[in-house]
């Protein structure tokens, strides 16, 4: 793979989403889905119709890359199994994309908020709809760069956790895992972790001054009343596109880190309900023995 790989990123966390063609880490186009269609519908069309635009081949494609979560099921096995597909027909690479970095991703060009270019860094807390009042979060760190408008962002978090939106919004200092590293879960995260010193920034960053975006906000009613001292993304910044998919998509590349087609698979938010029953039952009648 060299620097004149072609790139389709694939974003579909929600029930719409949209697809963007990228080339030597420039992003070419963005396509949305079709907002009155389920993507299972509008997917497909959208990557001929973008194709087209820009002439390209499928064969032209070189790597494909798409979202494997966290979300919701029926939109991250659609844009998956696309993407599998589409790659092994033409002998394409592939990428998987955290959801979560994909928000944090260029978070600078899609937010007003001045904590982001100004002083050591601020902590911006990703949370994306993990159903029944939940969130599935992860915390990063941003910090302006020495090539502004660049930022360097460090994940704050291994694996994302799921709490309620109230006790996520709660909170009176960020959830941050042990900075040790003792108890970190394998992050999916394309962003390093962060070193002491930024825990050390992040252990004593107000709460108050916690930057929070994430489609989840979407969700919850009268967030700007019941958390009048929180500070808020913009809307326009809460949720991925497949421009940001393809951005952390091309830093894999540079870097020769591809997935394995036939093994990827979706990171759901949380288990199915039905699932989590089982395993609350079987808990409960080994705790009966």
């Amino acid at each position: 793979m060299n620097e004149t790989s072609r790139l389709l990123a694939l974003e579909t966390t929600d029930l719409t989403g949209s697809v963007a063609l990228c080339e030597k880490g420039e992003v070419l186009g963005v396509r949305p889905l079709d907002p009155e269609q389920r993507s299972a519908r509008s997917l497909a069309p959208a990557i001929q119709s973008i194709l087209r635009e820009f002439s390209w081949k499928p064969a032209d494609v070189d790597v494909v890359a798409a979202v494997v979560g966290p979300s919701s099921f029926t939109a991250l096995r659609v844009g998956i199994a696309t993407a599998k597909m589409f790659a092994w027909s033409v002998g394409a690479q592939i990428v998987g994309v955290d959801a979560l970095d994909a928000i944090v991703n260029d978070i600078y060009k899609k937010t007003s908020n001045s904590n982001l270019s100004s002083g050591s860094g601020t902590l911006v807390s990703v949370g994306i709809d993990a159903q029944r009042g939940d969130a599935a979060f992860r915390n990063y760190w941003v910090a302006p760069s020495d090539e502004q408008p660049e930022l360097k962002i460090f994940s704050l978090n291994g694996k994302f956790k799921i709490l309620s939106c109230k006790k996520w919004l709660d909170s009176s200092q960020p959830i941050i895992l042990d900075e040790s590293g003792a108890q970190f879960e394998e992050s999916t995260s394309v962003f390093s972790s962060a070193d002491q010193s930024v825990f050390e920034l992040a252990k004593r960053y107000p709460r108050e001054m916690v930057l929070y975006t994430g489609p989840v906000l979407a969700r919850i009613k009268n967030r700007e009343s019941l958390y009048s001292d929180a500070l808020f993304a913009e809307p326009a910044a809460w949720n991925p596109s497949a421009a940001d998919v393809a951005r952390i998509a091309w830093m894999r590349v540079l870097r020769k880190s591809f997935d394995n087609p036939f093994s990827i698979l979706p990171i759901y938010s949380r288990k199915a309900a039905a699932e989590e029953k089982a395993l609350e039952k079987a808990a409960a009648k080994g705790a009966l023995k």
